[in-house]
């Protein structure tokens, strides 16, 4: 299975095409601009996808009223090294 990052753009948003990427932005009306980002065009689902995504419902903020940031704890080393390589991996995450 594959997710077509294109078509989860909102309309209102700004994209520039990057080959195999795509950098998206939005204006905010009051306040700082926010970053602009970048993620695949394309994001396959699989088993390694799946690790990731339960590594951060199991352990990532889902808290936050805006989420403006993502976050990951957990104390144990190997774990979040395997989360930040998801995040890298996969969401393009520096």
């Amino acid at each position: 299975m594959k997710i077509n990052i294109l078509k989860l753009i909102p309309k209102e948003w700004n994209m520039l095409d990057k080959g195999s990427k795509v950098e998206m932005f939005y204006k905010v009306k009051k306040g700082n601009q926010p970053k602009h980002f970048v993620f695949p065009k394309i994001i396959r689902v699989d088993g390694q996808f799946m690790e990731g995504l339960g590594l951060y419902l199991g352990d990532g903020d889902l808290n936050r009223k805006e989420k403006r940031h993502l976050n990951f704890t957990s104390i144990d080393k190997d774990i979040a090294k395997h989360a930040l390589n998801f995040l890298q991996k996969y969401f393009l995450v520096k």
